[in-house]
C-alpha cells in the first residue's frame, strides 16, 4: 500500500474530492493524510474523514492562518474527534514574520505540540525559513511522534531529525532537484514518506496524489529498491502512524 503523507483538499468541491480520491486509488494510492490549516478547514477535514474511510484527518493551525484566539476552538475539535487522527499542519513560517508574529507562532506551536503529546498522536510539521527553530523546539519538547513536511533543504537538520527517527516527507521537488538524492543517501530509507502537498504548485504545476508514483518510482530507481519492498515499508510506517 501507498499513501499521500501530506495534502489539502478543503479547496475542492464535494464532487471534485470524490473524483480526486477515486482517480488516486486507481493509480495506487490507498490513503490520504489530509492536513488542515485553519478552523474552517479543520471542520471540513473532519467531515471528509467521516465520509471517506481512506481519508486520515489532520487537525492543525497553520502558522500563517492562525492566532492564539483559535486555540480554544481547536481544542474542542480534538475533544470531539472519535476516529484516528494526527495533528497537522502546524509549525513555524518566518519568511515574512516580524518579531511579534514569530512570538505568537512559537506560542501556538508549543501549545499544539503539548496537545499532540496529550492525545499521543503524530504531528505534521511545517518549517519554512525556521528549520533550526523548529528542530530546537521539537528537541526541547522531547517530541517523538513527528512527520517533517517538505524538509529536504538542509543536510545538517535533515540528519538531526533522522537521528531522532522522525519521518521525512519527500515530494515532487525530488523529481527536479538532484541534490535531494545526495542529502538522503545516508538516511534510513524506512523514515521516508511521500507527499504531494496538493494543491501547492511546484514549478508551475500542482501535483496530485494520483501522480505521486512518479516520485516513488524515481526513489526506487535511485536507491535500487524494489517497488514491492518499498510498499511493505510504507505499510509498516502507515500502521505506526495510524494505530
Amino acid at each position: 500500500m501507498f499513501f499521500d503523507a501530506h495534502l489539502h483538499l478543503d479547496h475542492l468541491k464535494e464532487d471534485e474530492i470524490k473524483k480526486y480520491l477515486e482517480l488516486s486509488k486507481k493509480n495506487g494510492l490507498d490513503y490520504f493524510f489530509v492536513n488542515s490549516t485553519s478552523l474552517k478547514s479543520n471542520f471540513q477535514t473532519k467531515e471528509l474523514a467521516e465520509k471517506y474511510k481512506e481519508v486520515v484527518p489532520g487537525f492543525g493551525l497553520y502558522p500563517l492562518e492562525s492566532t492564539k484566539k483559535d486555540l480554544k476552538e481547536f481544542e474542542k475539535i480534538l475533544e470531539t474527534q472519535k476516529g484516528k487522527f494526527f495533528i497537522g499542519e502546524i509549525g513555524l513560517d518566518f519568511k515574512f514574520a516580524d518579531d511579534a508574529q514569530k512570538k505568537e507562532q512559537n506560542e501556538i506551536f508549543q501549545k499544539v505540540l503539548d496537545l499532540a503529546k496529550e492525545y499521543d498522536v503524530y504531528v505534521n510539521v511545517h518549517s519554512r525559513y525556521a528549520q533550526r527553530q523548529v528542530v530546537e523546539i521539537l528537541e526541547k519538547n522531547k517530541q517523538e511522534k513527528v512527520i517533517m513536511h517538505w524538509f529536504c533543504n538542509s543536510e545538517k537538520y535533515l540528519r538531526k531529525v533522522a537521528d531522532k527517527e522522525y519521518y521525512i516527507n519527500l515530494g515532487p521537488t525530488y523529481l527536479f532537484h538532484d541534490e535531494q538524492k545526495a542529502m538522503i543517501e545516508k538516511i534510513d530509507k524506512n523514515l521516508i514518506l511521500f507527499e504531494t502537498d496538493y494543491p501547492v504548485e511546484i514549478s508551475g504545476k500542482a501535483y496530485a496524489s494520483f501522480e505521486l508514483k512518479e516520485v516513488i518510482n524515481k526513489f526506487c530507481n535511485d536507491f535500487n529498491i524494489q517497488l514491492k519492498e518499498l510498499e511493505k515499508m510504507q505499510k509498516k510506517n502507515f500502521k505506526e502512524i495510524v494505530h
